[in-house]
């Protein structure tokens, strides 16, 4: 049983007494002010301690430090856990987070997971998380982001029922930043960010995803989202209607990322060419020479028919047997102008 010995002058408390209007009375004061008293009080169990093993915390703040640690899980037996503010758990070794490990923790507001090497993000991790409003998962090793990843759901047959019964436990009330850059993500699912009303910022950089299909239609997720990253992955397009999911976007980092230089990407520039969104760096992929780059702003139609006829002429050529259809094949790009050859060869 572990207790707590506050060592409390008695001098402190009798020098008091007169402004609290109470007089010291049958005893001798002065004798007393010189002794310091003992107050034993109880403050935790043996079976929890105050702070995480190896961790350093903040009483005062609710802070919970574990940074480089070596932690290879969530903490969870200890009792500043069910007021902690801020936990920061980056840097270690953690690999999975088990459902309910922050069940306990109503009044969380920052979590750091960065820097670990988490694989997967279970629907059910984040239940009890009302209050979250800042969370970090940069640099893992998260490949997908499954429907209701951030609001909280149970699969289990009680947790059916509270969604049946609108009484799904989520953060999507506070929540204001996701980072989930440098990961390994390929796919989310359309419903990944169902529910996050206050949502401003989410990071993306740094991934390995070809589409945002997963933004579209979806204008409740990001109603108040106004800060998008999604550079450094392996995008080539995007949809015209993407604007019509993000009403409140005022920054959108696109850089860098393998655009291709066609007239749906020209398209696409001019539904997002509108105020506080600067686009003025975005590059794409000359689709004859893979090796250059044109600033989006600078394509034109003539460069774009000229790119489709060329990417016409690709699509018609075939190595195949027997004598080919005449197909067009680029032989040369000079000072903007294609050569296109027709041919036919006997196989």
């Amino acid at each position: 049983m572990e207790w707590t010995v506050l060592l409390t002058s008695v001098s402190i408390v009798l020098n008091w007494l007169p402004q609290m209007g109470i007089a010291c009375v049958g005893t001798d004061c002065q004798a007393l002010r010189k002794r310091s008293v003992p107050i034993i009080r109880k403050t935790r169990s043996d079976s929890t301690r105050a702070c995480p093993e190896n961790c350093h915390c903040d009483f005062l703040y609710f802070i919970v430090n574990c940074v480089d640690r070596g932690l290879l899980e969530i903490p969870t037996q200890a009792s500043i856990l069910q007021h902690v503010k801020t936990l920061d758990l980056s840097s270690n070794q953690i690999t999975q987070i088990r459902s309910g490990a922050f069940s306990n923790m109503k009044y969380l507001d920052f979590l750091q997971l960065a820097e670990n090497r988490i694989r997967k993000i279970k629907t059910s991790i984040f239940k009890g998380l009302s209050k979250l409003r800042y969370l970090n998962m940069s640099h893992n090793l998260i490949k997908y982001i499954p429907k209701n990843a951030f609001s909280g759901a149970d699969v289990t047959q009680e947790g059916i029922s509270n969604l049946l019964t609108n009484k799904l436990e989520s953060i999507n009330g506070e929540i204001l930043l996701i980072d989930l850059s440098h990961n390994r993500i390929t796919h989310i699912s359309q419903d990944a960010f169902k529910g996050l009303t206050n949502l401003h910022k989410l990071y993306l950089y740094n991934n390995l995803l070809t589409s945002v299909s997963w933004v579209i239609g979806n204008a409740n997720s990001f109603q108040s989202l106004e800060w998008l990253e999604i550079g450094a992955n392996h995008l080539k397009t995007l949809p015209t209607t993407l604007l019509d999911s993000l009403p409140y976007l005022h920054t959108l980092i696109l850089e860098p990322n393998p655009w291709i230089c066609d007239r749906s990407l020209k398209l696409v520039y001019e539904t997002l060419t509108v105020p506080n969104i600067n686009l003025s760096s975005w590059s794409c992929k000359n689709p004859l020479d893979l090796t250059q780059t044109i600033k989006v702003a600078d394509l034109n139609n003539d460069t774009l028919q000229m790119f489709a006829l060329a990417q016409e002429g690709k699509s018609q050529a075939s190595p195949g047997f027997g004598y080919s259809q005449s197909p067009l094949v680029i032989t040369g790009f000079c000072t903007g102008i294609v050569v296109l050859v027709r041919w036919s060869v006997a196989g």
